[in-house]
């Protein structure tokens, strides 16, 4: 496991995991992937639906040239963001990006979403991590106008 959300609205998580390869390295052509862990129904894996992936929780991951093992993507829900994946040392797969300006492994991320309507639509996003250097918390609150 990379990272994972919750939203306050579900018991359920959004997992963000790692594709290894054969030789231990992250999968060049799939490095990662994403489903719902559903513990309603006894840790289940599923599939994301399509409203989900398209509007909040897809990603696209393109690896950064001239560094091996190393790719970047963004969330669909976090525009602007720019995260990492790649393997420390010992090969455990990690998530890096800029959490309250300080660069940091990614943890978690909490989604506050207002489901009064139809379709939900997010408020808040509260991200928890490690500051890469240091190994101290960080963490930012993000609100949506």
């Amino acid at each position: 496991v990379l990272f994972y959300i919750h939203k306050n609205t579900n018991p359920n998580a959004i997992v963000y995991a790692a594709i290894l390869g054969d030789d231990g390295k992250l999968n060049s052509k799939n490095p990662m992937e994403v489903f719902w862990r559903r513990y309603q129904e006894d840790g289940a894996k599923k599939k994301l639906a399509w409203l989900e992936k398209t509007f909040a929780f897809d990603f696209k991951v393109k690896p950064v040239k001239g560094k091996e093992n190393l790719y970047t993507f963004s969330l669909v829900a976090m525009k602007g963001k720019q995260l990492f994946v790649t393997q420390t040392k010992n090969g455990k797969p990690n998530v890096f990006m800029k959490i309250n300006g300080v660069t940091s492994r990614l943890e978690r991320i909490y989604v506050m979403v207002d489901d009064s309507k139809r379709i939900q639509s997010v408020n808040s996003m509260e991200l928890f991590g490690r500051d890469y250097k240091t190994g101290k918390l960080v963490y930012e609150k993000i609100v949506k106008d």
